[in-house]
């Protein structure tokens, strides 16, 4: 009968007086930054300033291109049904696949907007929109909140910003519904090869400047995450548990087209 033996990975084994072996250890080293911390500041500031996770501009963009097919494909100016889940080819040049479902609603308690499926469009030139997500935007008058949520995967070839490629599990709220309003933000966003992670990130206008309170964790390319605790803006950076000393980071593009996205719902 086989006999299996566990081998453990170690440094080495040395062999005291009476021959008994021991096992010698070695504290492995920690690993070092490769960045700075003005280059994680500055890495992360150049991936928000591409513009932020906005649902509306990626419905906007579905509508448009929508209204580009034919009567018979995709044969909707808002859906995509089963009819066109294997594909076709409109006669202005355009192809559609897949599904997706549009939602809106206006002019009562709420103001709400939203986008889920699976699909992709492709545009006479080649360009392809392909989404795999579900968003949406809304305004809650009753409780005067507002909220916006994009969760999946977008790509549009002819986009030079965030919409390029991105990954996103976002989920963001405003209340009061208003400018000064205290926003509030929690996911994850993957734009490129860098990676944004918020933990309870808060915005409040009346005690920080709108700067950001809260943790960001940022993982640029060299496949390592830093982490600032921020407290209007600023605060200490950690990298694998070392401290990289104090950092300012300016968010406030973030909580200024979050805003702007969750309050135009009730004008558009």
């Amino acid at each position: 009968m086989p006999v299996w033996i566990p081998l453990l990975a170690c440094s080495g084994q040395t062999l005291d007086d009476s021959g008994t072996a021991t096992l010698v250890l070695e504290e492995l080293a920690r690993p070092e930054p490769a960045l700075t911390a003005d280059e994680v500041v500055q890495g992360i500031e150049l991936m928000v300033g591409g513009g932020f996770a906005d649902p509306h501009e990626v419905m906007d963009l579905y509508l448009e291109l929508m209204a580009l097919g034919d009567q018979y494909c995709p044969g909707d100016l808002e859906q995509m049904t089963d009819t066109v889940v294997y594909g076709c080819d409109a006669s202005t040049g355009y192809f559609y696949m897949g599904v997706a479902e549009y939602f809106r609603v206006s002019g009562g308690r709420f103001d709400y907007q939203e986008l889920g499926g699976d699909f992709l469009i492709i545009d006479p030139e080649g360009q392809v929109f392909e989404v795999g997500a579900g968003m949406a935007v809304a305004v809650d008058h009753k409780a005067d909140s507002a909220w916006t949520t994009l969760m999946g995967t977008i790509t549009w070839d002819a986009h030079t910003g965030w919409m390029h490629s991105v990954s996103a599990i976002i989920e963001g709220r405003l209340n009061p519904a208003t400018t000064d309003g205290i926003l509030r933000l929690d996911g994850g966003l993957r734009v490129e090869d860098s990676v944004l992670d918020l933990k309870d990130v808060m915005w409040d206008p009346a005690t920080c400047d709108d700067q950001a309170s809260g943790q960001i964790g940022w993982r640029g390319p060299d496949q390592r995450w830093y982490v600032a605790q921020l407290e209007c803006g600023c605060g200490p950076l950690d990298f694998e548990g070392q401290d990289l000393g104090e950092v300012c980071v300016d968010l406030t593009g973030i909580s200024a087209e979050l805003r702007d996205t969750m309050l135009s719902e009730t004008t558009r």
